[in-house]
């Protein structure tokens, strides 16, 4: 497997993890994972997607490793301007609702911490995957 093929793959991670865990039975863990998909599920299809095309556009390994460590702090606009639009359409529906701004600064908070536990472990498994030969480094042609 080719770096790119990896990472491409390991954009799943945050849609399937919360599954996983369910199934499995973590009811602590499941409840966090399920909880970021509520907050930011729909805003990080479309941040996947964009990192999809934009792995492929990658030439250096270096440089995929760098977009892995900074899509957390990325995806924190992504997923602001999720919760902005969403708060605002339910302020439309009930004029008296508040705290829609209030939100952002522990949204962003577990929007990253989320986030770089999910990068940590994929770049674990990176690099394990790596020393077994399972993801083979090839220059870019």
């Amino acid at each position: 497997m080719r770096p790119i093929a990896f990472f491409r793959v390991a954009l799943a991670a945050p849609l399937v993890a919360p599954l996983l865990a369910l199934l499995i039975g973590g009811k602590t863990v499941s409840a966090i994972l399920l909880l970021s998909l509520g907050f930011g599920g729909i805003q990080y299809v479309l941040f996947a997607g964009a990192l999809f095309y934009v792995l492929g556009r990658l030439k250096t390994l270096a440089q995929m490793e760098v977009l892995a460590y900074f899509a957390p702090v990325i995806f924190v606009p992504v997923v602001a301007a999720g919760w902005l639009i969403q708060g605002h359409i339910a302020r439309i529906q009930n004029p008296d609702l508040v705290g829609i701004w209030e939100a952002l600064l522990p949204l962003t908070a577990y929007s990253l911490l989320v986030g770089y536990v999910y990068v940590g472990i994929v770049m674990l498994v990176f690099k394990a995957f790596s020393s077994l030969g399972w993801v083979r480094h090839q220059p870019a042609p």
